[in-house]
């Protein structure tokens, strides 16, 4: 799914209604995609991340989001420390 912020007042064909500024809603990644490209001034689309399973992952992978997220670790963490600390 995604989140579009309306920036300008435009007329959603699909939904039949005005959309506000200011207005946001959600609406599948493809849908999100065709308004931003046919209108891209008029709103702004945020992408929702895939649900993970961090357990499922590997150390080095786990590690290389931890880093990505700016989160310093410990030389030595067990996988099932990790993968608590990612989920916050």
């Amino acid at each position: 799914m995604a989140n579009v912020k309306v920036n300008k007042l435009f007329w959603d064909r699909v939904a039949k209604v005005n959309r506000r500024p200011g207005e946001e809603f959600s609406a599948t990644n493809h849908r999100a995609q065709q308004i931003a490209e046919r209108l891209p001034d008029y709103v702004e689309v945020t992408y929702d991340e895939p649900a993970v399973d961090l357990a499922s992952l590997k150390n080095d992978e786990l590690i290389q989001i931890a880093k990505d997220k700016g989160i310093e670790l410990p030389k030595r963490i067990k996988k099932a420390d990790l993968v608590a600390l990612l989920k916050g």
